[in-house]
This record gives C-alpha cells, sequence and structure tokens, in this order.
C-alpha cells in the first residue's frame, strides 16, 4: 500500500510539473489524449454491453433449451475400431482389402447382437494386429463430440441400431446406439445462460458496428491482404509504434473529413 501511495503522490509531482512546462499544449501530448480517450470510451461501452447483455431471464433460457433441444442430445456408444493401415503388413494394399472385408464381416455379425468388444479382438486376432484393441464402450457423447461425419451417422441411430462400416482417413468404424437422451434442463442451464449471454453481446456488438466502413489508401496502407494479418497472428499482436499510430490516425481522420 506504501508503495502505491509512494508512486501516486511521485505521478502527481511529474504531472503538475509537465502542466507548468506546457506539455498540455504539446500536439503529440493532445493526439495521445485523443486515443486515449477513444479507447476508455469503447472499453467502458464494451463493459455496458457485456452488463446488459447478462440479464437473460428464466423464459428466455427455458425458450432456448425447447427451441434447441437436439443441441442436447446425448447418447451412449459402443464402438468397434479397425485401423485401416497396418504399417508392419507386407503387402499393404492386400491388407487393406482385406481390413476392409474384416469390417463388413464384422458390422454383420453386430448387426445380429454380437459382443462388441469380443467382435473387435476376434478382428485383431484375424488381421494379425499386434496393439491392444481399444475398449468397445465409447461412453456418452453429445453433439459436437464427434467428427461431423460420425456425428451424423450416430445421432441419426435409434437405440439397438449398429452403424455401417464408417471410414475415417486412418480407422475403419461401426456404432451402436446403446441409449439415446435429451440432458435434463438443470444440468445444462449455464451453459444456456452463456450462450445466451454471448448472442446478446455478439448482436450489441454488430449493431454498433454495422454500417461503419473505411476506405483505406492502398498507397499508405498497402494491399487489404498485406495490411490485415490473420486474428492471432503472431504479426497481429506486433506492437505499434506512437510515431506510427499518429499518422495512421491522422490520415483516417484526413479521409473521413
Amino acid at each position: 500500500r506504501r508503495n502505491i501511495a509512494q508512486s501516486y503522490i511521485e505521478l502527481m509531482a511529474f504531472a503538475q510539473a509537465a502542466t507548468k512546462a506546457g506539455i498540455e499544449n504539446d500536439p503529440r501530448f493532445q493526439e495521445a489524449m485523443r486515443l486515449a480517450r477513444m479507447q476508455k470510451l469503447a472499453e467502458f461501452y464494451r463493459r455496458s454491453l457485456e452488463e446488459e447483455g447478462r440479464n437473460v431471464s428464466p423464459d428466455e433460457l427455458q425458450a432456448y433449451y425447447r427451441q434447441n433441444s437436439s443441441k442436447y442430445e446425448e447418447a451412449v456408444l459402443s464402438r468397434i475400431f479397425l485401423p485401416r493401415h497396418n504399417p508392419a503388413a507386407r503387402n499393404q494394399e492386400e491388407w487393406e482389402k482385406k481390413a476392409a472385408q474384416m469390417a463388413e464381416d464384422t458390422r454383420a455379425l453386430a448387426a445380429k447382437g454380437g459382443d462388441f468388444e469380443k467382435l473387435q479382438k476376434d478382428a485383431y486376432n484375424t488381421l494379425a494386429i499386434s496393439s491392444t484393441p481399444p475398449t468397445a464402450m465409447v461412453g456418452a457423447r453429445r453433439r459436437g463430440m464427434l467428427p461431423a461425419q460420425e456425428e451424423e451417422v450416430v445421432f441419426s441411430m435409434k437405440p439397438g441400431e449398429v452403424s455401417q462400416v464408417i471410414q475415417e482417413p486412418t480407422a475403419l468404424l461401426i456404432y451402436r446406439m446403446e441409449s439415446k437422451t435429451v440432458i435434463p434442463f438443470e444440468r445444462v442451464k449455464d451453459e444456456i445462460s452463456r450462450e445466451i449471454v454471448r448472442q446478446h453481446l455478439d448482436a450489441r456488438n454488430k449493431a454498433v458496428t454495422t454500417g461503419v466502413h473505411a476506405d483505406l489508401d492502398d498507397k499508405y496502407f498497402g494491399p487489404p491482404h498485406q495490411a490485415n494479418p490473420a486474428a492471432g497472428s503472431p504479426a497481429s499482436r506486433l506492437p505499434v509504434k506512437r510515431s506510427e499510430e499518429r499518422r495512421v490516425g491522422k490520415e483516417c481522420r484526413s479521409r473521413w473529413s
């Protein structure tokens, strides 16, 4: 606390000295303050939008849950996993054909009620796969937790149904739907609240920025693909020099006017 107090006292002393020295009249200081004011205004306004967006009524939560019930489907699954490739095989093409046929044969037995653990183990033995097969019980999965191709197949199935062989880049998969339910509202209420808050904030941000367009001078800023590095890339995080910041600000103001 004493360190903070001492720093504040020194800050006041330097600020008073700067005022006496006429720094407030320096165009560079005025430009920096103009930018700082815009930044703080934007920061506080975004904060106010976030606070407004957090007001989600119970009725809104329930309505979202009803309208998006498919998002909260949860499936309990069993799966047979067979590798598509075997580096140890002498003839890779022949082995892959054998694996594909084995997958179809295994799928036929699974559709007749065969035990997934045993079917997978037998397939590994027949194909001479040395690695230990993974467990066939996948457990509960929600939408968004599986690759798109698998999810489309899985969530179209009814309990007890067995899928066709799904060909992924590295594996041949066979699923069985053990059960499928919709997660109760109370378990996903907080998740729904966060999603609605995000939607509220996105809508408010869009309302502010819609219709805003900047015409940038390519002679100064360079071509668009160079002037807009991908979000999150190292280039987008490079610090901007104050002198460059001032030049950009002046350029934007002159073109705006």
